[in-house]
């Protein structure tokens, strides 16, 4: 999802996108579903990779490319669950 990609990280060209959308350079056109498919995919649990048991994670997201060594609560969580 571009939106979301946008949403997260505003360095990606999507973000770039979104940035210009919002400061009124380019006109954002979004529809109810494409609303509706965000909020879903904003409420449902992120914790896919433990509960299918995987042993690897393909994924470019910079947080959870910290997990294995980071020392924050949530990475030390996600850790002691796995």
């Amino acid at each position: 999802m571009v939106f979301l990609q946008g949403a997260a990280r505003k360095e990606s060209p999507a973000g770039v996108c979104l940035e210009l959308a919002m400061r009124g350079f380019i006109d954002l056109c979004i529809s109810q579903e494409i609303l509706d498919e965000v909020e879903s995919v904003l409420s449902r649990p992120l914790d896919l990779p433990l509960h299918a048991a995987a042993n690897y994670l393909v994924t470019r997201d910079s947080d959870l490319l910290d997990v294995p060594t980071g020392t924050d609560a949530e990475s030390l969580a996600i850790r002691e669950a796995a």
